[in-house]
């Protein structure tokens, strides 16, 4: 079975509540085999997961991952106005996700949940994308969304 690769740009806070945003370039592999997905999944919320789809129908899909922190959370050192709380470690995360899709339009939602006990709390997110491909293998997605945290993200 041949993987998918290819790379992402993500845009993103500097940490969280930060007047600034970074960009990432992020690279992409993934493998799947029926309802089992390894590596990045664009349902899930994360860039590294482990899961599978517990439903799927033309436009729902439904599914439970464990993901990891790819990309550094936060460091202290991101900014002077975080001097004194300290770094946000990596962390392992189990994942609810469930996504509805109709031609171009996606809403996606996923709740995340710290799993190896560095103190990371849950994560609730909701998102509605636009989906544009302007040349075979270029996939461009934007829209809002919101994201509610109960512990550093």
């Amino acid at each position: 079975m041949p993987l998918p690769t290819g790379y992402g740009v993500v845009n993103m806070p500097k940490f969280p509540v930060a007047s600034g945003t970074k960009w990432e370039a992020v690279p992409l592999v993934s493998a799947s085999y029926d309802r089992f997905f390894i590596g990045a999944n664009p349902d899930a919320a994360s860039l590294v997961s482990l899961g599978a789809y517990l439903y799927r129908d033309a436009n729902w899909r439904v599914g439970v991952a464990l993901t990891y922190d790819f990309i550094e959370p936060r460091s202290e050192s991101d900014d002077a106005r975080l001097n004194g709380l300290g770094d946000i470690k990596r962390t392992a995360h189990a994942e609810l996700f469930g996504v509805y899709s109709r031609q171009f339009i996606a809403a996606r939602a996923s709740v995340l949940t710290d799993i190896a006990g560095n103190d990371r709390g849950a994560v609730i997110t909701f998102d509605v994308l636009a989906k544009y491909e302007p040349l075979a293998g270029l996939t461009l997605t934007a829209g809002p969304g919101f994201t509610w945290a109960s512990g550093p993200v």
